[in-house]
Protein backbone atom coordinates (compact mmCIF):
# COMPACT_ATOMS: atom_id res chain seq x y z
CA UNK A 1 0.00 0.00 0.00
CA UNK A 2 2.84 2.45 0.86
CA UNK A 3 4.44 1.70 -2.79
CA UNK A 4 1.50 1.67 -4.37
CA UNK A 5 0.60 5.20 -2.77
CA UNK A 6 3.67 6.71 -3.54
CA UNK A 7 3.66 6.22 -6.94
CA UNK A 8 -0.09 7.35 -7.52
CA UNK A 9 1.24 10.83 -5.99
CA UNK A 10 4.26 11.17 -7.25
CA UNK A 11 4.27 13.54 -10.10
CA UNK A 12 6.77 11.60 -11.71
CA UNK A 13 6.63 7.72 -10.32
CA UNK A 14 8.69 6.43 -13.66
CA UNK A 15 11.92 8.38 -11.62
CA UNK A 16 11.48 6.49 -8.22
CA UNK A 17 12.99 3.60 -7.15
CA UNK A 18 12.32 1.75 -4.08
CA UNK A 19 14.93 0.15 -1.86
CA UNK A 20 12.94 -2.50 0.10
CA UNK A 21 13.63 -4.63 2.99
CA UNK A 22 11.35 -7.40 3.19
CA UNK A 23 11.07 -9.77 6.46
CA UNK A 24 7.93 -12.32 5.39
CA UNK A 25 7.46 -15.87 5.25
CA UNK A 26 5.37 -15.36 1.83
CA UNK A 27 6.56 -12.10 0.69
CA UNK A 28 3.67 -9.77 -1.51
CA UNK A 29 3.10 -9.33 -4.63
CA UNK A 30 4.93 -6.31 -6.15
CA UNK A 31 5.14 -7.32 -9.35
CA UNK A 32 3.76 -4.18 -10.74
CA UNK A 33 6.57 -2.56 -10.27
CA UNK A 34 9.16 -2.54 -12.92
CA UNK A 35 12.64 -4.39 -12.02
CA UNK A 36 14.48 -1.25 -12.96
CA UNK A 37 12.58 0.24 -9.60
CA UNK A 38 13.11 -1.91 -7.19
CA UNK A 39 16.24 -3.25 -4.88
CA UNK A 40 15.35 -5.87 -2.35
CA UNK A 41 16.95 -7.36 0.21
CA UNK A 42 14.92 -10.00 2.16
CA UNK A 43 15.19 -11.91 5.48
CA UNK A 44 13.70 -14.70 7.05
CA UNK A 45 11.15 -13.48 9.95
CA UNK A 46 12.93 -16.15 12.38
CA UNK A 47 15.95 -14.19 11.83
CA UNK A 48 17.04 -10.63 13.66
CA UNK A 49 18.92 -8.66 11.60
CA UNK A 50 17.47 -5.33 13.32
CA UNK A 51 16.03 -2.30 11.75
CA UNK A 52 19.20 0.23 11.71
CA UNK A 53 20.90 -2.79 9.81
CA UNK A 54 18.37 -2.93 7.34
CA UNK A 55 18.46 0.32 6.58
CA UNK A 56 21.99 0.75 6.49
CA UNK A 57 22.05 -1.68 3.63
CA UNK A 58 18.92 -0.29 2.00
CA UNK A 59 20.89 2.75 1.87
CA UNK A 60 23.67 1.29 0.83
CA UNK A 61 21.46 0.31 -2.64
CA UNK A 62 21.02 4.02 -3.36
CA UNK A 63 22.50 5.45 -6.61
CA UNK A 64 20.16 8.14 -7.44
CA UNK A 65 20.06 12.03 -6.86
CA UNK A 66 18.12 12.03 -4.07
CA UNK A 67 17.21 9.76 -0.94
CA UNK A 68 13.72 9.41 0.93
CA UNK A 69 13.99 6.84 3.83
CA UNK A 70 10.23 6.27 5.37
CA UNK A 71 9.02 3.94 7.57
CA UNK A 72 6.68 1.21 6.01
CA UNK A 73 3.24 3.01 7.48
CA UNK A 74 3.78 6.15 5.45
CA UNK A 75 1.56 7.86 2.82
CA UNK A 76 2.20 10.63 1.01
CA UNK A 77 1.01 14.21 -0.64
CA UNK A 78 -0.23 14.65 -4.16
CA UNK A 79 3.50 16.02 -5.68
CA UNK A 80 5.51 14.68 -2.77
CA UNK A 81 8.28 13.87 -4.90
CA UNK A 82 8.48 16.94 -6.68
CA UNK A 83 7.75 19.16 -3.41
CA UNK A 84 10.84 17.61 -1.33
CA UNK A 85 12.97 18.09 -3.97
CA UNK A 86 12.08 21.67 -4.37
CA UNK A 87 11.89 22.08 -0.58
CA UNK A 88 15.28 20.53 -0.05
CA UNK A 89 16.98 22.82 -2.58
CA UNK A 90 15.02 25.85 -1.57
CA UNK A 91 16.62 25.98 1.75
CA UNK A 92 20.16 24.68 0.66
CA UNK A 93 19.85 27.99 -1.88
CA UNK A 94 18.62 30.36 1.08
CA UNK A 95 21.34 29.14 3.40
CA UNK A 96 23.56 29.24 0.70
CA UNK A 97 24.74 25.55 2.17
CA UNK A 98 24.85 22.53 0.48
CA UNK A 99 25.01 20.35 3.83
CA UNK A 100 21.39 20.55 4.34
CA UNK A 101 19.06 17.67 4.97
CA UNK A 102 15.30 17.89 5.46
CA UNK A 103 13.61 15.89 8.32
CA UNK A 104 10.73 16.01 10.69
CA UNK A 105 8.25 13.54 12.71
CA UNK A 106 5.42 13.00 10.50
CA UNK A 107 2.15 13.70 11.68
CA UNK A 108 -0.53 11.44 11.43
CA UNK A 109 -2.54 11.13 8.14
CA UNK A 110 -6.07 12.98 8.75
CA UNK A 111 -7.82 13.11 5.47
CA UNK A 112 -9.56 16.56 6.88
CA UNK A 113 -6.61 17.62 8.33
CA UNK A 114 -3.96 17.44 5.43
CA UNK A 115 -4.50 20.43 3.26
CA UNK A 116 -2.46 21.99 0.37
CA UNK A 117 -0.50 24.21 2.60
CA UNK A 118 -0.61 23.81 6.28
CA UNK A 119 1.45 23.81 9.46
CA UNK A 120 0.20 20.40 11.31
CA UNK A 121 3.31 20.34 13.03
CA UNK A 122 6.51 22.05 14.79
CA UNK A 123 9.63 21.05 16.69
CA UNK A 124 10.28 21.58 20.24
CA UNK A 125 13.43 21.56 22.00
CA UNK A 126 13.32 20.10 25.62
CA UNK A 127 16.14 19.90 28.47
CA UNK A 128 16.33 16.64 29.11
CA UNK A 129 17.69 15.55 32.75
CA UNK A 130 17.70 12.17 31.06
CA UNK A 131 21.19 12.46 28.56
CA UNK A 132 19.97 9.55 26.03
CA UNK A 133 17.51 11.95 24.84
CA UNK A 134 18.56 15.08 22.35
CA UNK A 135 15.51 16.18 20.64
CA UNK A 136 11.74 15.73 20.81
CA UNK A 137 9.29 15.86 18.55
CA UNK A 138 5.63 16.66 19.68
CA UNK A 139 2.35 16.77 17.70
CA UNK A 140 0.29 19.93 17.55
CA UNK A 141 -3.76 19.53 17.09
CA UNK A 142 -4.99 21.54 13.73
CA UNK A 143 -6.48 24.29 16.16
CA UNK A 144 -2.79 25.08 17.46
CA UNK A 145 -0.26 27.11 15.25
CA UNK A 146 3.83 27.32 15.54
CA UNK A 147 4.73 30.31 16.67
CA UNK A 148 6.60 32.65 13.19
CA UNK A 149 5.73 32.26 9.96
CA UNK A 150 9.03 30.21 8.84
CA UNK A 151 8.58 27.75 5.99
CA UNK A 152 12.18 25.88 7.79
CA UNK A 153 13.07 25.60 11.40
CA UNK A 154 16.63 23.75 11.85
CA UNK A 155 16.01 21.58 13.75
CA UNK A 156 18.07 19.13 16.82
CA UNK A 157 17.68 16.02 14.95
CA UNK A 158 17.06 13.44 12.78
CA UNK A 159 13.36 11.58 12.67
CA UNK A 160 14.10 8.40 11.33
CA UNK A 161 10.64 7.35 9.52
CA UNK A 162 11.62 10.34 7.84
CA UNK A 163 14.41 12.13 6.31
CA UNK A 164 15.13 13.46 2.87
CA UNK A 165 18.73 14.01 1.62
CA UNK A 166 20.46 14.65 -1.78
CA UNK A 167 23.33 11.76 -2.82
CA UNK A 168 25.89 13.73 -0.96
CA UNK A 169 24.56 12.82 2.46
CA UNK A 170 24.15 9.25 1.55
CA UNK A 171 27.91 9.04 0.65
CA UNK A 172 29.28 11.07 3.28
CA UNK A 173 27.62 10.69 5.95
CA UNK A 174 27.67 6.85 7.02
CA UNK A 175 25.04 4.89 8.92
CA UNK A 176 25.41 2.60 12.24
CA UNK A 177 25.98 -0.79 10.92
CA UNK A 178 26.39 -2.20 14.44
CA UNK A 179 23.22 -1.18 16.17
CA UNK A 180 20.73 -3.54 16.40
CA UNK A 181 17.50 -1.80 17.39
CA UNK A 182 17.46 1.43 18.97
CA UNK A 183 19.37 4.67 19.38
CA UNK A 184 19.02 4.71 15.49
CA UNK A 185 17.85 9.11 15.62
CA UNK A 186 20.53 9.62 18.29
CA UNK A 187 23.39 8.23 16.53
CA UNK A 188 22.18 9.59 12.90
CA UNK A 189 21.44 13.21 14.96
CA UNK A 190 24.88 13.72 16.36
CA UNK A 191 27.18 12.09 13.36
CA UNK A 192 25.52 14.15 10.95
CA UNK A 193 26.35 16.99 12.90
CA UNK A 194 29.52 15.69 13.46
CA UNK A 195 30.23 15.86 9.32
CA UNK A 196 29.33 19.26 9.25
CA UNK A 197 25.49 18.96 8.22
CA UNK A 198 22.52 20.72 9.20
CA UNK A 199 18.80 19.47 9.94
CA UNK A 200 15.91 21.29 8.99
CA UNK A 201 11.99 20.69 9.08
CA UNK A 202 9.81 22.22 6.36
CA UNK A 203 6.91 23.38 8.07
CA UNK A 204 4.79 25.05 5.82
CA UNK A 205 4.26 22.11 3.40
CA UNK A 206 4.02 18.13 4.94
CA UNK A 207 4.71 15.91 2.09
CA UNK A 208 5.27 12.81 4.09
CA UNK A 209 2.75 11.10 6.75
CA UNK A 210 2.77 8.50 9.50
CA UNK A 211 -0.41 6.60 8.85
CA UNK A 212 -0.48 4.52 12.29
CA UNK A 213 -3.73 3.64 12.97
CA UNK A 214 -4.33 2.15 9.57
CA UNK A 215 -1.27 -0.08 11.16
CA UNK A 216 -2.74 0.05 14.58
CA UNK A 217 -6.43 -1.72 12.80
CA UNK A 218 -4.42 -4.03 10.38
CA UNK A 219 -2.83 -6.10 13.27
CA UNK A 220 -5.55 -5.58 16.10
CA UNK A 221 -6.98 -8.93 15.77
CA UNK A 222 -3.42 -10.85 15.41
CA UNK A 223 -1.36 -12.30 17.91
CA UNK A 224 1.54 -10.16 16.98
CA UNK A 225 4.11 -9.18 19.67
CA UNK A 226 5.75 -6.39 19.38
Amino acid sequence: KTIKDALNKAEYPDQIVFGLGLQYYKEPDISFLKDSQKRIISWSPDSRPGVIRIRKMIRDLCEEDFFLQIDAHTTFKHGWDSGLISDLISIQTQENNPNIILSKQPTESRDSFVSEVGIPSKFIQNNFKNENFIHKFLFVPPTEHRKGSEKFVKTFGLSAGYIFADKNWVKNVPYDQYTHAIGEERYLSWLTYMYGWDVYGNFENDYVFHNQTAVDKLFSNMDIKR
